[in-house]
């Protein structure tokens, strides 16, 4: 009905115009797009990737605008491909490509789709599937005459979830179950696919997940500034010279940076703790000695230990049996989060509930990580 109202009003403001030209012709009738079959199947795109850079194609029978004079008209024509939450009616229908001429068909990328799907997409969400509805918009010339495809096609999605991040190389003779080298994130939100890591690096390397620990499965350069994932030979990430350098990814959209740190610069200006330590301490022991961490054998300023908690409260980290140093959390945050180095403006704690935490701290910048151990 809705779109028998829209043909009849396009065909009543054409005739007026018709009958100020009679030579011109004027639409008369119009044929909408016909989507064709799509996948059935859950498409988990974290899996696709490792197999294929296309999701799936989208193909339609194109429409038609036919004139009084027998004619079709044929350009500009332009198909709007249009996505939205299955069941809801098109209510908040997003354009994910427009296409003109006389195409019929789409390719839809599997590393660029699942980045779209979570920023445009109302309640979706990384690593949980999601039914989405697909219809097609075609218009003609200004764009007042248009008509929606005569049918739309469900499919369903997991868009990329987040997982913990660990980098991989030659400094740890690419183990691929080291789990030392995590990355680190200054957003707990849901909607955060960011990781970064700053430490001392060199030869090449490359990212694994958390699920693929002890496989050949990594993120490797697709392109400049473009990770993909797979089990794939050569292609890491080159270290210029062995030194410190900064990592950020972009798991949304598989982008990364890679860019080299003046570790002067540090919030502790390039302070060697290997002799004093670093200890966590807090309201679990009456604050009163530290659970000593591990010093990282090859980058000095990464720390780590999986501690017992028996009791909640505040915590923080300082040098090991005093408070000449001190990491003192910018807010209370957790899993990640991001410390200030002695600081003047505030006294922060992090408070975790009793039981078994995974504790990371890069005496550097300050990121650390406070994860309850399942």
């Amino acid at each position: 009905m809705k779109i028998t109202k829209i043909i009849c009003g396009l065909l009543m403001s054409l005739l007026m115009l018709a009958s100020c030209n009679k030579n011109e012709p004027v639409l008369l009738s119009v044929t909408p797009a016909v989507i064709g079959e799509v996948p059935s199947d859950v498409m988990d795109i974290r899996q696709i990737m490792k197999e294929s850079d296309n999701l799936f194609t989208l193909t339609w029978m194109p429409a038609e605008f036919l004139a009084n004079d027998g004619s079709i008209f044929v350009a500009p024509i332009i198909y709007n491909v249009e996505f939205d939450v299955f069941g809801k009616g098109f209510s908040n229908a997003k354009a994910y490509s427009i296409i003109q001429g006389d195409a019929h068909e789409l390719d839809i990328p599997v590393s660029d789709f699942g980045s779209w799907v979570l920023t445009n997409i109302s309640g979706a969400k990384g690593g949980e599937a999601i039914d989405l509805e697909i219809r097609i918009k075609a218009q003609y010339g200004d764009g007042e005459n248009f008509v929606y495809s005569s049918n739309a096609k469900k499919i369903t999605i997991i868009p990329y979830g987040q997982q913990p991040m660990y980098l991989v190389g030659e400094w740890n003779e690419w183990d691929t179950s080291d789990a030392t080298y995590r990355m680190f994130k200054e957003s707990n939100e849901s909607d955060n696919y960011e990781y970064v890591y700053t430490g001392k690096m060199k030869g090449s390397f490359k990212l694994i997940g958390k699920d693929a620990l002890g496989t050949e499965e990594m993120y490797y350069v697709e392109s400049e500034g473009k990770l993909a994932v797979g089990v794939h030979e050569g292609d890491a990430i080159i270290v210029p010279s062995e030194g410190y350098y900064t990592i950020t990814v972009d798991l949304s959209d598989m982008s990364y940076t890679f860019s080299s740190y003046n570790i002067a610069e540090s919030q502790t200006m390039g302070q060697d703790f290997t002799s004093r330590g670093i200890g966590f301490i807090g309201d679990f022991n009456g604050w009163g000695g530290d659970i000593p961490l591990t010093q990282s054998a090859y980058d000095p300023h990464l720390w780590y230990v999986t501690a017992d908690l028996p009791t909640g409260g505040y915590a923080k980290w300082r040098t090991l049996g005093g408070w000449d140093g001190k990491w003192c959390p910018i807010e209370n945050n957790m899993p990640y989060g991001l410390s200030d180095y002695n600081p003047t403006a505030h006294d922060n704690c992090i408070v975790p509930a009793a039981g078994t935490y995974l504790l990371i701290l890069n005496d550097m910048t300050g990121h650390y990580i406070a994860e309850p151990v399942e």
